[in-house]
This record gives structure tokens, C-alpha cells and sequence, in this order.
């Protein structure tokens, strides 16, 4: 092959980690919806009918995507179905793999951590060892099977013990560090926790009990103002056990607090309406 040779067209990159992510236990056509989404973002900004599509982004029609993505059987075009198309970005939405926005004739798509993913600096370490354990001359002179590291092991637990890393600004983050600073507010000796242990529940909350961040900030600050569960609610792992119950009394005392004001509203526009008759009485007499 010439070594001049150039691959036109450009690439993306695809991180092996996607393997033990959610995305890899998806259906097939929502993988093959996201690879089309990762191959067609943007490497760059550019303009599109008046407005910027950024680094990252895409412009698409659900139609243009299906099209895209069609395969021929026999004479037959086939395509995915709208309902395949909705259920895709419902579920990378929700894997927070990707953003959507509605906008006239399409979608503004937007491929979350597209920057730190297609940077290939991000991933020179593990390319440099990959290449120097390839290049690397075996001892002829051993036909035995080499024998497993014990520290290997023990490093493989203490990662599996470790678990996800959170960013400062991610939702779990964010929600652990405002949980706690309620807390600290009645108790300043409150001692710090490992937020990221307290942003593994909050993910769960998340990922696993269908919550939104939003509910997640609203329970927090009803629970911490409640006079009986702000002492009972002191770890994001307390707050997933008893979330749907905190989320039920929270709406229950939002409702009562509606019915009260509108009772009172009422009473008051009554006694109005009395005072305003008694005017009128007054002045025919």
C-alpha cells in the first residue's frame, strides 16, 4: 500500500469502554441509530440555514435519519419505523448519551462529551502501552504459562470497589452536594461525606428509578425543611429508600397547601361581597 496514502472522508473516534456501558445492551437498531448520530456530529461549527451547529451537533429530520439508515431486501426498501426512531433518542436521552431540540424541518442533536471522547490526546496513554506491550520480544526460552499476579487481582477489586467517577458538574454530584449543605446548615459539625459514593444513589435514583434531576432537587429541600424527616434523611442512600414515599407527602402537602389558600381566597372574596352589599343597602336607604 502507498504510504501517502490518505483515507478520505475523516473518522470519529469509538472508546472500547462503550462496551460496559448501557448503550452496549440496547437493542440493535437503537446502536445502530446512535453509531449513525456519532459519525454524522459535527467536528466542527458550522452554519446551517442562519444559525450555528456546533462541535458535537447534528441537523437532522427523523426522516432523513430512517432514510440514511434504510437496506434493500430484494426490490424492497426498508426503512426503521417512526417508532423506532422515537424510542432510539428516548433511550440515549435517558443513557444521557446524547440531547435533543426540536426545531422547524428537524432536530438539533447534541452528542454529550463528544469533545473529551473524540480527542485523541485523551486516550495516548493506553495507545502507548498497548504498543509497547506489542512490540515487546517474548523470552523464547519459557514455554510455561505465566502465572497470575496476585496485586493484579487485588488492583481489579479495589477498581470494581471504586466504581464511576462523577464529574463536579453532573447531576449526582450536584444533587449530593446540595443535600448536604441543607444538612450542614442545622448541624455545621456534619462530617463531609465521599461525594461520589453519595452521587452513586443519586445515579440510581436517576438511571434506575426513572426520576428526574428536577424531582430529585425538589424532594431534597422539601425533605431538609420537614420538620420530621430532615433528622431521618441524612445520605443520598436514605433518600433513595424512601424517595417515592418523601415524593407522595411532598406532593400531598403541596396539594393541602392549594386547597388552604383557595379556601381563604374564597372566604375572602365572600366577606367582600358582603361588605360591598351592605354599602349598597346603606345608600338605598
Amino acid at each position: 500500500m502507498d504510504k501517502d496514502r490518505k483515507i478520505i472522508g475523516g473518522y470519529y473516534i469509538k472508546a472500547r469502554k462503550i462496551r460496559n456501558s448501557a448503550v452496549a445492551h440496547f437493542p440493535p437498531y437503537i446502536r445502530e441509530i446512535w453509531d449513525y448520530l456519532l459519525c454524522e456530529a459535527n467536528h466542527k461549527d458550522r452554519e446551517y440555514e442562519g444559525f450555528t451547529v456546533k462541535r458535537g451537533q447534528l441537523f437532522r429530520s427523523y426522516r432523513k435519519i430512517r432514510d440514511d439508515l434504510s437496506w434493500q431486501i430484494g426490490f424492497r426498501k426498508m426503512c426503521y419505523t417512526k417508532y423506532h426512531m422515537k424510542a432510539a433518542m428516548k433511550a440515549l436521552r435517558k443513557a444521557r448519551m446524547i440531547d435533543t431540540m426540536k426545531a422547524p424541518r428537524g432536530v438539533l442533536i447534541t452528542v454529550l462529551n463528544y469533545d473529551f471522547y473524540q480527542n485523541p490526546k485523551n486516550y495516548e496513554a493506553a495507545h502507548a502501552k498497548a504498543h509497547e506491550a506489542s512490540h515487546e520480544r517474548p523470552d523464547e526460552s519459557s514455554t510455561s504459562v505465566p502465572a497470575i499476579n496476585k496485586n493484579d487481582k487485588n488492583k481489579k477489586k479495589e477498581k470494581k470497589k471504586e466504581g464511576k467517577k462523577y464529574s463536579d458538574n453532573s447531576h449526582e454530584i450536584q444533587l449530593s452536594m446540595l443535600l448536604f449543605s441543607k444538612i450542614r446548615e442545622r448541624d455545621p459539625d456534619f462530617k463531609k461525606p465521599v461525594f461520589n459514593k453519595w452521587a452513586e444513589h443519586i445515579d440510581k435514583i436517576i438511571r434506575l428509578d426513572n426520576r428526574t434531576p428536577d424531582q430529585i432537587r425538589s424532594v431534597i429541600i422539601w425533605c431538609q425543611e420537614d420538620d420530621f424527616w430532615q433528622s431521618n434523611i441524612l445520605s443520598t442512600s436514605k433518600l433513595r429508600k424512601q424517595f417515592s414515599q418523601l415524593w407522595l407527602k411532598m406532593k400531598r402537602a403541596s396539594d393541602n397547601r392549594y386547597s388552604d389558600t383557595t379556601r381563604h381566597n374564597i372566604a375572602v372574596g365572600q366577606k367582600w361581597l358582603e361588605d360591598m352589599s351592605d354599602e349598597d343597602e346603606k345608600g338605598t336607604d
